[in-house]
């Protein structure tokens, strides 16, 4: 997995590939062409307003790397998840962020933050302030895609 962003940055862009990749338990060959990511600056930490009508509130937190959202009826629907299985969702991992890497996925549902159980945004956001405060290295997440869970340990001693 690791050698992976570098086989795609070696590959002219659309290019027809083979990827082979696993779902449930099972290893499916897909074809794939390859696309240009879009170069964005990073995200300064701010919460801003999303364009819809219901007015929803996207925050993006540059520490993590990541963009997230109280779970709404619309985003559930958009990304495929049980509306019920966590108050808040992924809507973005930024590519140079600490998450990357991590394998967190937009549309992935964040249960835990710390050690406290979220119910929205500012939960997170609390949590991810007091990890900062005791001199953390890592902020960890329990995620799921009501599929699995699991933690994750996110990098935050450069933040």
């Amino acid at each position: 997995m690791r050698e992976l962003p570098r086989i795609v940055a070696e590959t002219e862009v659309g290019s027809k590939v083979e990827v082979e990749i696993w779902r449930e338990g099972k290893l499916i060959k897909l074809f794939v062409i390859l696309g240009e990511l879009e170069e964005k600056g990073k995200v300064e930490f701010s919460q801003t307003e999303d364009q819809n009508p219901e007015n929803k509130a996207i925050t993006n937190i540059d520490a993590l790397g990541l963009e997230i959202s109280n779970m709404t009826e619309d985003l559930a629907l958009q990304y495929n998840v049980d509306q019920n299985i966590g108050k808040v969702i992924i809507t973005k991992v930024l590519s140079e962020g600490p998450s990357f890497n991590k394998g967190i996925n937009v549309g992935d549902v964040i249960r835990r933050a710390g050690r406290k159980d979220v119910n929205n945004v500012n939960d997170v956001l609390k949590e991810l302030d007091i990890a900062k405060e005791r001199g953390s290295m890592a902020f960890l997440l329990l995620i799921t895609n009501g599929e699995r869970e699991r933690f994750v340990a996110i990098n935050i001693s450069k933040n």
